[in-house]
């Protein structure tokens, strides 16, 4: 992965356009971590401007898209990707971060389950309910990411989830 990679350089536009502030963190890596956040960044900015019919967290235009077709399409192409035919930019990176980094298909696949709670309404009537909401759409990105820096211990990926 060089930075004039394709796709690199497709995920680090849309983290520089959808989060400055994410953007300005992934300085902070080395080349080839940076790269590897940019990749996982854009694949999750991706998802969840389809399921909330947005263009990089902003705004929705008119005729946005089902977000239970729009969840059916992201778990093909996440699957697909996972299984080693990442297609297009978003679920080609998706791929390239799941095999460098060895991170588990459970991890993606959680992230569209949070998804999925959004699309069915789901309520929160506990704190643990909450929690579980809180880890579906936050808290597995954090592992993810803490994969990419190369952790692997229970107690810290724990720790990450907690972010």
């Amino acid at each position: 992965m060089t930075p004039t990679d394709p796709i690199v350089e497709h995920s680090r536009r849309l983290i520089e356009k959808g989060s400055k502030s994410f953007a300005s963190a992934a300085r902070i890596f080395e080349p080839e971590t940076r790269a590897s956040a940019y990749m996982l960044y854009g694949w999750c900015r991706h998802c969840d401007d389809e399921i909330d019919g947005q263009e990089l967290g902003f705004g929705q235009p008119a005729g946005a898209s089902d977000p239970v077709a729009a969840l059916a399409r992201l778990r093909a192409g996440t699957l697909a990707a996972l299984a080693g035919r990442g297609d297009g930019p978003v679920f080609a990176a998706l791929q390239r971060v799941v095999e460098k980094h060895a991170i588990p298909s459970r991890h993606p696949l959680e992230l569209l389950d949070g998804f999925a709670m959004d699309v069915g309404g789901r309520r929160y009537v506990t704190i643990e309910d909450t929690l579980d909401y809180c880890y579906h759409v936050a808290g597995v990105v954090g592992v993810m990411m803490a994969m990419i820096m190369g952790v692997r211990d229970r107690a810290t990926l724990n720790r990450a989830s907690d972010l």
